[in-house]
């Protein structure tokens, strides 16, 4: 299996940042095989900092990944086409999605995704990561998908958030909020 270059939860690491002060409350991930796509809905994009922190220190985190939109992580060079869209709701949340176009399979290995011997799409379980999906079968350490249709999953890192951190819902939206307006 490959190590993780890119975690799809972790933001600033799709733009060379290596961060991972924002990440997102859940993501949910769809590859689609036929069309060689894959979908990153980072939902609820939080800030994660140790309490003596300021909230100043995430919102230059993120005022930095914001800038750095079209500056994508040198290991996505072989991506096709990349993008990444900001959304928001009425709840003052903010959301990423980004848009990956991969060419081969081989592609996938950055995010530690593989194909196992069965020609199955296969992602090691981090139980911390909190992986959900009904499209594949967990088989002892791994979770497999078929290789032929599309398929989904979760990742909910942040459940077990220990109490020495300030976890902040608000400061991102705020910061882009600024950021948009310019």
């Amino acid at each position: 299996m490959e190590v993780i270059k890119i975690v799809v939860f972790v933001i600033g690491l799709f733009f060379g940042i290596e961060s991972s002060t924002i990440i997102a409350e859940t993501t949910e991930v769809t590859i689609n095989p036929k069309e060689k796509t894959m979908v990153i809905q980072q939902k609820n994009l939080l800030a994660i900092y140790p309490k003596e922190k300021d909230t100043s220190f995430a919102a230059e985190e993120f005022t930095k990944i914001y800038y750095y939109k079209t500056n994508w992580n040198k290991h996505l060079n072989a991506f096709a086409e990349k993008s990444i869209v900001y959304t928001t709701s009425d709840d003052k949340t903010l959301d990423a999605t980004i848009t990956l176009q991969y060419t081969s399979d081989e592609d996938l290995k950055i995010f530690a995704i593989d194909k196992n011997r069965k020609g199955q799409f296969s992602i090691i379980n981090l139980p911390n990561w909190v992986l959900k999906t009904n499209d594949g079968t967990l088989n002892g350490n791994y979770w497999n998908f078929d290789a032929d249709k599309p398929f989904s999953f979760t990742y909910n890192p942040v459940e077990n958030v220990p109490e020495t951190y300030t976890v902040n819902k608000k400061i991102l939206y705020a910061t882009w909020k600024k950021l948009a307006k310019k």
